[in-house]
């Protein structure tokens, strides 16, 4: 699991238990279907132990950037996609809930308590000195990348913007339809640069092109969890920039958890050689299904199938199933495979899977010209 996808064993009490110590009453039940790793049904683990627990595999999140992930966002932000954001109970301020895959923490100070008691088993609490320091910390790391094997330095001057950890530094957080302020619009001043090759010349290009295919490249949205649920129609004809709309670092501004299909059939690629086969798979398989008083999923009914229940496991409810929160798309060149379960094994792959959802019909060059705008970020 770790060396092949990249992932990492989660496990989560069942049911959910929220900040304020109350159980939650899940709308669903959980049974396990297929369980490689042994984790969900073991008798003192499992889901059915005597502290019930959902194992679940996850990439771990990039920690860099962290000022575009972890912030206060307005009251009428925090309700406009009818997915309420938690507050810090330290500010009392409604937070993006971007930093966990499953959004189960509303600030970096809670994060850091939590993993305190999770992972280091600390027995006292974390002083508020301690708290700022580890804060602080995270907050002044940056990360994106620097040099492409084909491209040659992505920091050089004169240069686009928007690329480059030092530029993540110097910009602000915001909504906008680019990576970076100002504009790429130095991608078409980039060629041609001084002493490149035609490789580079070629790639730099592409990169450019690819930059558009994001930006303007307009693709119909469908049967899409919190996207096609929020009254912008079903389909909706937008482009990748419609959900990742987060300046610089490309998430959403708001609560970011969507089902794309990445964890629930049958969109979701089983095993990294073979999208449908079951043998050989290496995730576990979940049934989920809804109480009968409970809004179903929207797009995939009362009965679910799924190798992660996602912000259902953190909400309890059932129209959460499968909902993953988006991850930032500085470093991706780096950092394969790629979804929280690490189903694409390459950037192609990641193109590939959106393609085939959406029935984008990207042609050859344009699968080829956003992967390559995509490792450069």
């Amino acid at each position: 699991m770790l060396l092949n996808r990249g992932l990492i064993r989660v496990g989560l009490q069942w049911p959910p238990k929220p900040r304020n110590g109350v159980p939650t009453e899940p709308e669903f039940t959980i049974e396990v279907v297929r369980d490689p790793t042994g984790c969900n049904t073991d008798p003192v683990y499992g889901l059915n132990s005597a502290k019930p627990t959902v194992s679940v595999y996850r990439r771990p999140r990039i920690a860099a950037n962290l000022k575009y992930i972890n912030y206060e966002v307005g009251s009428f932000n925090a309700k406009r996609l009818a997915m309420i954001n938690d507050r810090d109970p330290f500010t009392g301020k409604y937070m993006s809930m971007n930093i966990m895959s499953d959004a189960r923490e509303p600030s970096l100070r809670t994060q850091a308590i939590s993993a305190s008691h999770d992972h280091l088993q600390v027995k006292d609490e974390l002083t508020a000195d301690t708290l700022d320091r580890i804060v602080n910390f995270e907050s002044q790391i940056y990360a994106a990348q620097v040099d492409s094997h084909t491209g040659g330095s992505l920091v050089e001057q004169g240069g686009p913007d928007g690329l480059g950890p030092h530029n993540l530094e110097k910009q602000e957080r915001g909504l906008g339809d680019n990576f970076g302020t100002p504009l790429f619009h130095s991608f078409a001043m980039w060629n041609p640069a001084p002493g490149e090759t035609s490789g580079q010349r070629e790639f730099r290009a592409s990169v450019a092109r690819g930059h558009d295919v994001f930006f303007k490249r307009p693709f119909y949205i469908s049967d899409t969890t919190h996207i096609n649920t929020v009254g912008m129609g079903n389909p909706m004809k937008r482009t990748c920039a419609t959900c990742h709309n987060s300046n610089m670092v490309g998430t959403d501004l708001s609560a970011g958890w969507v089902d794309v299909g990445t964890t629930n059939l049958p969109y979701a690629r089983v095993t990294l050689d073979n999208p449908w086969s079951e043998e050989k798979t290496e995730l576990p398989l979940f049934k989920i299904t809804c109480n009968a008083d409970a809004r179903p999923h929207t797009f995939l009914g009362r009965v679910i199938y799924t190798q992660d229940p996602g912000r259902a496991l953190i909400s309890g409810r059932c129209v959460d199933v499968g909902s993953i929160v988006m991850g930032q798309f500085r470093g991706l060149a780096a950092r394969a495979p790629y979804f929280s379960n690490g189903s694409a094994a390459t950037l192609r792959d990641l193109v590939d899977f959106y393609d085939r959802r959406f029935n984008i019909g990207y042609t050859t060059q344009e699968k080829e010209d956003l992967t390559n705008f995509l490792s450069v970020l």
